[in-house]
């Protein structure tokens, strides 16, 4: 039944999964908030907040996986693994046109495509972790991997001596 009003997709499955819609608005309302944040210090120290927000997710998520019962404790982390999460691309994005001054929209675009490949290929592994032994924590283990290896990147390139413009 198609309509115009706002929510209205949302309305019969938030009857039946009250909260189901509550953990996605709260995970929305985390992210807005953590790709404004994001975007403002990462205009000025764009690898620090890449760090940041990507340590940031991985002790979320770790928190997340020691608390999986407390309801209370899972929807504060899930917002806050919302708006750490999302301050992840402005700050790359940032950092991918700081490397290429010449070509800033390629470079943008490079930086969108490549979390869009990372997240395509982490749902992928995540939902094939659902069938491990790890079952519903399969995911979770997947993304504390994937941010452990970018956290581990991104502090070999913090180590390395600048060549160019990155903070």
């Amino acid at each position: 039944m198609p309509t115009s009003q706002p929510g209205a997709l949302r309305r019969p499955i938030g009857v039946f999964f009250p909260k189901i819609v509550d953990l996605t608005d709260d995970v929305q309302f985390g992210g807005i908030l953590g790709t404004n944040l994001a975007g403002r210090f990462a205009d000025s120290r764009p690898l620090t907040t890449f760090i940041t927000a990507t340590a940031a997710s991985l002790a979320i998520m770790t928190l997340l996986a020691l608390l999986p019962t407390h309801t209370a404790a899972s929807f504060a982390l899930i917002f806050l693994l919302g708006a750490a999460g999302m301050g992840i691309p402005p700050a790359g994005t940032g950092l991918a046109v700081r490397a290429a001054p010449i070509a800033p929209a390629l470079a943008t675009a490079i930086a969108v495509s490549t979390f869009n490949g990372g997240t395509t290929i982490g749902t992928w592994i995540g939902t094939t972790a659902l069938a491990s032994p790890l079952n519903v924590r399969g995911p979770l283990v997947v993304g504390i991997a994937m941010a452990t290896l970018g956290l581990l990147t991104l502090i070999a390139m913090a180590a390395r001596p600048a060549t160019g413009p990155t903070e």
